[in-house]
């Protein structure tokens, strides 16, 4: 909350949090059991009339420094992706990668 970078960023947040949790709060009764079901749907309701105002935020900008070897972190992760989501019954003991100077040709 105190470094001034994300000062309006913390403070939207807690604007949003504090909307939802007084509207929560204010729909449960008292003795009433808090289930999941219950706090979602106040949530639901409570989104239709949400009409706070959150401060505007300056264009965020970030850096990217692209490392030295890319393919390191990229190839295994894009690979982890497709064995993970293809749909196919993939066996990770027989998975085989090739490095890519075994695809230069000679």
């Amino acid at each position: 909350k105190s470094h001034e970078h994300f000062k309006d960023l913390v403070e939207n947040i807690d604007s949003v949090a504090a909307f939802f949790a007084r509207k929560v709060e204010g729909g449960l009764g008292p003795a009433e059991h808090s289930s999941v079901d219950k706090v979602v749907q106040i949530i639901k309701e409570a989104c239709l009339v949400w009409g706070g105002h959150l401060r505007m935020q300056p264009l965020l900008r970030f850096n990217y420094q692209q490392d030295a070897s890319p393919d390191n972190f990229f190839t295994p992760y894009t690979w982890t992706q497709v064995i993970s989501h293809a749909g196919i019954a993939w066996n990770p003991a027989h998975v085989r990668l090739l490095s890519p100077s075994a695809l230069q040709p000679p």
